[in-house]
C-alpha cells in the first residue's frame, strides 16, 4: 500500500475521520507497548531486588554463624584452659578431649592438641582398659585434628605425640583406619614426609639417604608391613587409599629418591623363617583389582604416572622374592600377572598430552626411568629364578606362567601415546 493511500491525502490540510482514526489507533498502540515495557521493566526490577535480598539474608545469617562459631569456640577454650590448670584426672582428660573437637583451629590450638593427646596415652598406658571409654566419634574427631595438624606441619614439627595417640586408638582398629584413610590420614602424614625431605637440591635421579627423623616416620606409615610386633590387620579400602596416596600424591623426585628405595628396603614379603603376614594378601588384593586407576577418576597425565608408579612398587617386592614363603610366592605372581596384563592394556588406549614445562619435563624423566627400572626387573636373571621357583610350586596357573614368559623374555610393557600440548 503506497503512503498517499495509507493517510488518504486528499490536498485538504484537515485529516478526515479516517486519518484521526488510524492514529488514535496508533497512540493507543504505543502507549499499551509503553505499558507492557513498564510492567517488564518493574518485574526484572523485583527479580533483582528479591536476588539481592536473598543474598543480603544469607551473608548475614553466615555472618552471624561465623560469629556465633567464634564466640563458643571462645568459651570452649575457656573452659579447656580452666580444666588444663588444675589437677588432671581421668574424667578431666575426657572432658579436654570433648572440648578441644568443638574449638580446635590450626595454628591457635596445637599446643592444646598436643596436651590432650599426652593425657589420653598416659590413661591408656597405666589402665588399657580405659581405651574402651573413649568413643569411636570422639577418637574420629580427635583424629581430624591430628590431620590438620600434620597439614600444617613444617620440617621442625614434632610428630611423636600425634602418632603416638594415633597407635594407640586408631590405627589399631582396622574399622577405625579405614575411617580414618578416608578422612585424608594418608595425605597428611605424606605431607609431612615430604616437609622433612624438603625442596630437592637439583633434579638428579639417585638414592638419597634419609635421617633417623625421616627414616622414623616412613616406619610408622609403614607400620602394619614392616613391624611384626604390632601387626594391626588392614582393610581393601585401606590398602587402597595408601596405593593412591603413593602413586599420585607424593612428588617426583621424592618418590623415586626416597620412598621407593625405602619400599625395596624395608617392605618385604615374609620370609621363610617368619610367620605371614595378612595384609600383603590385602595389598595384592588391592593391587589385582582391574580398576584400580579408573576408580580413582585421574586426568590421562596422573593415570600414566599412577600406573608405573603401582607396577615399580609392585616389582620392588621381587628383590627379596627368592627368600619368601611359598604361600606369598604363589599368591605374589598369580597377582602379578593379572595386573601387569591389565595395565599394559591400559596403557595401550591412553593418549597423553607432551607437558613441555619444567615440572612436566621432570614428570617425563622420573617416569621413564621409573619404566627402565621395571623392563631391567622383568628381564633380570633374579625375577627369572624366582619364577621358576613359582613354577616348580604344586597347583600353579598355566596362564600365569604364559604371562611372566611374555613380559619377563620380551619386556612387553605398551606405553602409552603422546601428543604435544597446543
Amino acid at each position: 500500500m503506497s503512503f498517499n493511500n495509507l493517510v488518504f491525502f486528499n490536498g485538504d490540510v484537515r485529516r478526515d475521520r479516517r486519518q484521526e482514526a488510524m492514529f488514535d489507533s496508533l497512540v493507543h498502540l504505543n502507549e499499551r507497548d509503553r505499558f507492557l515495557n513498564r510492567l517488564r521493566e518493574m518485574e526484572q526490577k523485583r527479580e533483582v531486588e528479591e536476588k539481592q535480598t536473598k543474598a543480603v539474608r544469607k551473608i548475614q545469617k553466615v555472618w552471624r554463624g561465623y560469629q556465633e562459631r567464634g564466640t563458643l569456640r571462645l568459651q570452649y577454650r575457656a573452659q579447656f584452659d580452666a580444666l588444663s590448670d588444675g589437677k588432671r584426672t581421668i574424667e578431666v582428660s575426657l572432658q579436654m578431649a570433648q572440648l578441644l573437637v568443638n574449638f580446635y583451629e590450626t595454628n591457635k590450638d596445637e599446643e592444646r592438641l598436643v596436651m590432650t593427646l599426652v593425657e589420653l596415652v598416659k590413661a591408656r598406658t597405666a589402665d588399657r582398659a580405659f581405651e574402651q571409654r573413649v568413643r569411636d566419634t570422639q577418637r574420629l574427631l580427635l583424629t581430624r585434628c591430628c590431620v590438620k595438624f600434620l597439614n600444617a606441619a613444617t620440617e621442625d614439627t614434632i610428630f611423636f605425640h600425634i602418632f603416638r595417640y594415633l597407635e594407640d586408638y586408631v590405627t589399631c582398629h582396622s574399622h577405625l583406619f579405614e575411617m580414618a584413610s578416608q578422612i585424608g590420614l594418608f595425605e597428611a602424614e605424606f605431607h609431612l614426609l615430604e616437609s622433612l625431605l624438603g625442596k630437592p637440591a637439583d633434579a638428579t635421579i639417585q638414592k638419597l639417604t634419609m635421617n633417623p627423623r625421616q627414616l622414623q616416620l616412613l616406619t610408622r606409615i609403614f607400620e602394619v608391613f614392616v613391624n611384626p610386633s604390632r601387626f594391626i590387620p588392614i582393610s581393601v579400602k585401606t590398602a587402597d587409599r595408601l596405593l593412591k596416596v603413593l602413586s599420585v600424591n607424593i612428588s617426583d623426585l621424592n618418590f623415586t629418591n626416597h620412598i621407593l628405595h625405602y619400599i625395596k628396603d624395608h617392605v618385604k614379603l615374609s620370609t621363610i623363617s617368619e610367620s605371614g603376614n595378612p595384609n600383603f594378601h590385602v595389598l595384592f588384593q588391592a593391587l589385582q583389582n582391574t580398576d584400580i586407576i579408573p576408580n580413582w577418576n585421574l586426568r590421562p597425565q596422573s593415570v600414566e604416572t599412577a600406573s608405573i608408579r603401582l607396577r615399580s612398587i609392585y616389582l620392588s617386592f621381587t628383590d627379596h622374592v627368592d627368600k619368601t614363603r611359598e604361600e606369598e610366592l604363589k599368591e605374589f605372581f598369580d597377582t602379578l600377572a593379572p595386573f601387569l596384563e591389565s595395565h599394559s592394556r591400559n596403557m595401550k588406549g591412553l593418549v597423553v598430552k607432551e607437558d613441555l614445562s619444567e615440572a612436566g619435563r621432570l614428570r617425563t624423566t622420573v617416569n621413564r626411568h621409573l619404566w627402565d627400572y621395571c623392563e631391567n626387573t622383568l628381564a633380570s636373571i633374579q625375577f627369572r629364578r624366582a619364577a621358576c621357583a613359582y613354577a616348580n610350586l604344586p597347583n600353579v596357573s598355566v596362564s600365569t606362567l604364559i604371562s611372566l614368559r611374555k613380559f619377563s623374555c620380551n619386556s612387553s610393557i605398551s606405553s602409552p601415546r603422546r601428543t604435544f600440548l597446543g
